[in-house]
């Protein structure tokens, strides 16, 4: 919709990134693709309320990032979104969260636990590649998380 923005580069040095709800006289509503990609500054983003989408390698190769937190409104994440963030060790998905991209957290070989909550409803093939053996997923019994899990061979724990 007209007015809607969003994020197209960040340049910042600054090792906590909070986005803004507002840019310009429109809500952020989509972190574009490689805004926060190929940099080491970041250790944490908190994605602000008004994000709907984090696009495809928004955050890819981003190797200083440890600690990410999406918004209460993010309904998908684009593929590659965190493709090999080495750092990155903890990511806070929302409720409301609908789609998770292929490749979307690859080679991310320190994120050891994820809890996907049960409005995903789509997790595509290899979201998690290289991460089978050593990822623990968390979530609701019988939801797409567990089918995810089971097809793609990674520990799997219902809460």
């Amino acid at each position: 919709p007209e007015g809607n923005k969003g994020i197209g580069s960040y340049t910042g040095s600054d090792s906590i990134v909070v986005t803004p709800d507002t840019y310009d006289g429109g809500p952020v509503t989509k972190i574009d693709q490689y805004a926060f990609a190929n940099r080491n500054s970041e250790k944490a983003i908190r994605f602000s309320d008004s994000v709907v989408e984090l696009s495809n390698t928004c955050c890819a190769l981003n190797e200083g990032l440890e600690v990410v937190v999406l918004g209460a409104n993010t309904k998908t994440i684009g593929e590659g979104a965190f493709l090999q963030c080495t750092a990155l060790r903890e990511i806070k998905l929302n409720d409301g969260l609908e789609k998770i991209a292929t490749i979307s957290f690859s080679m991310c070989e320190n994120l050891e636990s994820i809890t996907i909550p049960e409005s995903v409803t789509t997790i595509e093939s290899g979201a998690f590649t290289g991460l089978e053996k050593t990822l623990v997923i968390h979530g609701k019994a019988g939801s797409a998380a567990e089918e995810f899990a089971k097809t793609e061979g990674i520990q799997f724990v219902a809460e």
